[in-house]
């Protein structure tokens, strides 16, 4: 099986191995990669010694443990078959066995069999008495209060009257004379039975094929200077206002919640000697634009990802003057920016058009201003800053005593282009790509049978050589901005502030000190116990939150015990030896906090049971809501990217916060999530010429409680698994060319979905025993699926007819794919389930060709992945977060080009040449995840 541990870790080291050898020793890559294959510990012990990588201490060590750890933990196949490969919980284990039950009572033949049945259904029934009994002792033992005895009686009560009533239809389809009757009373049994599950409930509703999770933001409909973030506007303000003489206010010196005055910040205005001019071309100079609107960040977060867009820029550069004593402002406007100029600022757009994409998807308003037939300028809404300057004499050069109220705007810059090279276009990768020869293919199904990796294998050998050949021949230089190009800031250093902005003011409005609200993004968690609640709007809780106050900081939900009394049971199970938490007597707390502080609780709920949360993303041009159902008891992180999340902020949060508790590694999981997918998104985003923008998107990121349910109430739970559910992730693409747009959106598509398992694997603790199973996604259940032998299908409305009746899937998946068929959208699925160690399931991606938007969901309706483990916990689970070298991410893009490829999507070269330039940066001891060109 292709993801089985040892040849998953031997693909692993044969890429890796292959990367760091192929510019040195040219067509020797294969020979060495076979080698690899024989022995992947001796490979990555030979990366770990290789004198040419400039690795750490910290990341030699983690290879040599890491080999360690395949060969202490590797073992013949014949022991490895004498493993159970998918243990069943003692307790949880019951609920589905009376769940299997009610699956053969639908087939029920004849009286015979409903005897049978019983007799199966007593044994179980024994065993869930026994539970019951088991359970009282340890409450007896641990003397808790009558209220807790009180509740496992009436809970036992209610089990017996549910188990009475099926066994009391299972005697009269045993004793029926009509099979009618007999399939009527069978047909009763198993609709009690079905009830009794582990899987997680799930009340939210049908997909909605018209608004996919991951998707491209549609352009702001406002026109420039009719949005509420200009309310403040002086109506009939004219070109080239003179600033308001009126003098500061204490205000303008304070801290707020956009410009937060850290002790980094207030640092950093000291070295520039807390002089104005000096300040403004710091920022000016080092920090990168980024065409959004409305503050997102803050001025803090801004400084540590050194990019914001221009409120943020504004709030940094607000900061500092501030901390230095310089008063200052927000001003927001309407000006009018030089079309090239406009080009170059948001990053290289090839047209006006490309630009105008960049900055409406960014939701910044703007129109084009025809001028004899062509664009000369572009309208946009803005803002900048001024700051009360000692302006006579020295115009901020030296600040003693501020006189004038001095404007200036160090987001816009221009910028330096060196062009990416045509090495990848010279030696497209189309031909390896090719499915022709690698697989066999239906066209009239669309049906993919019979992969040949060695075909594959021999191409890329083919390929790489005469890439290699192309990039000596032409004088390339082997790095990544060397093949990609890169983007420059075109610096400045003056000796006095600039004497005016570098554009056209149309309209200006009032200065302030504090941004309006309606220009400042926000998040909030609305909680319900019910969806009668939600229905209502009725919330247990709801917590409101601006994303820059929000930062890099942990935003979780837990649910804590309500009572002591309830404290003091799930301490009597995890202390008194019990092999699952008995939520049937637990009331929980949902609980927001932020960094562990509280923010907001709600009422009381029953542990196990189904919880609803609504997370609300508010911004200048309205809300979004994203609806998620949860089980109380999880828990969970709301994992919340506002425009990114950039490297040096996860290294940040590591150093400073170690991971000893299951929220912290969440978290630290769901910023590696949203960096590696941003900048593996990044890099094919400027091999396709596509300019790529990450804005406010949503995932939860948690340690599931896995509940038995016995006839629909919850009985006991475990934590077993780590998963991430994605259900918004919103981005910005634009491009000249749109189906080379649409083709990036599917590609990143691709790659966020295999992260959504693979950043879990990257994350395991060294040392620790290896799962018998790696993290799932729809990406890796379909590569499965492939080296299994099962078919994989791309379903459309042309071959629906045909194809939906070969799958052998579940009622819940199957109507996922026959809806979002009939709504003209394109399935890739395999034929029947895959089996991946503890779980069995199937991945499938549904995708709206016209716009690339796609929905990567695994069996369950989880529109994500995780990593399933097998042993059972009564406490969630985590693990220690590790520095990250991302040795297993050498390998998404190729196999997401070969999917994009199998599944009929346009040939590209830009995956393969992705992963290319993450092995050279390896190669040349650059940390590949050091900030991505965005070059188109």
């Amino acid at each position: 099986m292709l993801f089985r541990n040892r040849n998953l870790k031997a693909g692993t080291a044969i890429v890796a191995l292959a990367s760091f050898t192929w510019m040195s020793s040219g067509g020797n890559v294969w020979a060495e990669s076979r080698a690899a294959r024989r022995d992947p510990a001796f490979a990555l012990r030979q990366l770990a010694d290789n004198p040419r990588l400039a690795l750490s201490r910290e990341e030699k060590n983690y290879l040599r443990r890491f080999a360690s750890r395949m060969e202490t933990r590797s073992q013949p196949d014949s022991v490895a078959a004498a493993v159970p490969s998918r243990p069943v919980h003692p307790v949880l284990g019951k609920a589905a066995e009376m769940h299997a039950l009610a699956a053969e009572l639908d087939r029920l033949p004849g009286p015979v069999e409903a005897e049978r049945i019983a007799e199966q259904l007593k044994r179980v029934h024994r065993g869930v008495l026994q539970g019951f009994e088991e359970v009282r002792s340890r409450l007896l033992a641990a003397g808790l209060p009558p209220l807790v005895l009180a509740r496992h009686d009436a809970a036992q009560r209610r089990y017996l009257d549910e188990i009475e009533a099926v066994f009391q239809d299972l005697d009269a389809a045993a004793r029926a004379k009509d099979p009618r009757d007999a399939r009527k009373s069978a047909a009763a049994a198993a609709e009690r039975l079905r009830k009794s599950t582990s899987e997680r409930p799930n009340e939210e509703g049908e997909l909605d094929p018209s608004r996919l999770p991951f998707r491209r933001a549609q352009p702001v409909r406002r026109q420039p200077g009719m949005g509420k973030s200009l309310d403040t506007l002086h109506a009939g303000s004219i070109v080239g206002a003179v600033a308001s003489l009126t003098p500061p206010t204490p205000a303008d010196l304070a801290a707020t919640e956009d410009a937060q005055i850290t002790p980094e910040i207030r640092a950093l205005a000291a070295s520039l000697g807390n002089q104005p001019v000096r300040i403004y071309d710091w920022v000016r100079n080092n920090i990168e634009f980024y065409p959004t609107y409305g503050s997102v960040q803050g001025s803090q977060m801004t400084l540590d990802a050194k990019r914001g867009n221009a409120f943020d820029t504004a709030s940094l550069l607000i900061a500092l003057l501030r901390a230095a004593g310089v008063p200052a402002r927000y001003v927001t406007g309407t000006v009018e920016v030089p079309v090239e100029a406009a080009k170059d600022w948001v990053g290289g757009a090839a047209t006006p058009n490309v630009a105008q994409q960049i900055l409406g998807q960014g939701g910044i308003p703007n129109v084009a201003l025809i001028n004899g037939g062509v664009v000369s300028h572009l309208r946009i809404d803005h803002v900048w800053v001024e700051a009360f300057v000692d302006n006579i004499p020295s115009r901020g050069a030296v600040q003693r005593e501020g006189d004038t109220w001095v404007p200036m705007d160090a987001s816009f810059k221009l910028h330096q282009f060196t062009p990416r090279s045509t090495v990848f276009a010279d030696n497209p990768i189309s031909s390896v790509m090719d499915p022709a020869g690698v697989a066999d293919v239906d066209e009239a199904l669309g049906m993919i049978t019979n992969v040949h990796p060695e075909v594959l294998e021999q191409r890329m050998e083919t390929w790489v050589q005469g890439t290699d050949q192309g990039i000596t021949a032409g004088g390339v230089e082997r790095t990544r901005d060397g093949l990609l190009g890169k983007k420059t800031i075109l610096p400045q250093t003056n000796a006095v502030l600039p004497a005016s902005l570098p554009y056209q003011v149309l309209v200006r409005g009032s200065a302030v000190s504090v941004l309006p609200a309606g220009v400042r993004h926000t998040v909030t968690l609305n909680g319900f116990a019910s969806q009668f609640d939600r229905s209502l709007g009725h919330p247990s809780f709801s917590v409101k939150l601006s994303l820059p106050a929000l930062n890099s900081q942990r935003l979780g939900i837990e649910f804590d015990p309500a009572t002591q009394a309830d404290a003091d049971t799930l301490a009597a199970a995890r202390n008194g030896g019990a092999s699952s938490l008995p939520v049937y007597l637990v009331d929980v707390v949902p609980v927001v906090r932020l960094d562990g502080q509280t923010l907001g609780a709600g009422g009381p709920v029953q542990m196990g049971g189904s919880f609803f949360v609504d997370v609300l993303f508010q911004g200048p041009d309205g809300p979004t809501t994203i609806p998620y159902q949860i089980v109380a008891g999880d828990e969970i992180v709301a994992g919340i990217t506002g425009n990114g999340v950039t490297k040096e902020i996860v290294q940040k949060r590591f150093e400073a916060n170690p991971v000893n508790n299951a929220p912290e590694y969440l978290h630290q999981v769901q910023l590696h999530y949203w960096m590696e997918t941003d900048y593996l998104g990044e890099i094919a985003a400027s091999g396709a010429g596509v300019h790529q923008l990450r804005l406010p998107s949503v995932g939860f990121f948690s340690s599931p409680l896995t509940v038995s349910y016995l006839f629909g109430a919850p009985r006991s739970g475990i934590y077993q698994s780590r998963i991430m559910d994605v259900k918004h992730s919103l981005m910005g693409a634009a491009g000249q060319d749109p189906a080379q747009v649409v083709n990036f959106m599917k590609q990143a598509g691709f790659q966020g979905s295999y992260l959504e398992g693979a950043v879990f694997d990257q994350l395991e603790t060294i040392g620790d025993a290896t799962p018998t199973n790696r993290g799932i996604s729809a990406i890796h259940l379909i590569s499965a699926a492939m080296a299994q032998g099962i078919p994989i299908y791309r379903v459309t409305s042309a071959n629906a007819a045909v194809v939906l009746p070969r799958l052998q899937l579940s009622s819940a998946v199957e109507n996922d794919i026959s809806r979002a068929v009939s709504q003209g959208k394109t399935v890739l699925t395999a034929e029947r389930n895959v089996d991946f160690g503890n779980w069995i399931g199937v991945g499938y991606i549904i995708h709206d060709e016209s716009t690339g938007a796609g929905a990567y969901l695994i069996s369950g309706g989880l529109n994500g992945g995780g990593l399933i483990e097998c042993i059972w916990e009564l406490v969630p689970i985590f693990v220690e977060v590790l520095l990250f070298i991302l040795l297993l991410i050498l390998i998404i893009l190729l196999i997401a080009a070969i999917l994009a490829a199998l599944a009929g999507t346009a040939p590209a070269w830009a995956p393969a040449a992705a992963a290319i330039v993450l092995f050279l940066l390896l190669l040349q001891g650059v940390s590949p995840t050091s900030p991505a060109p965005t070059t188109a």
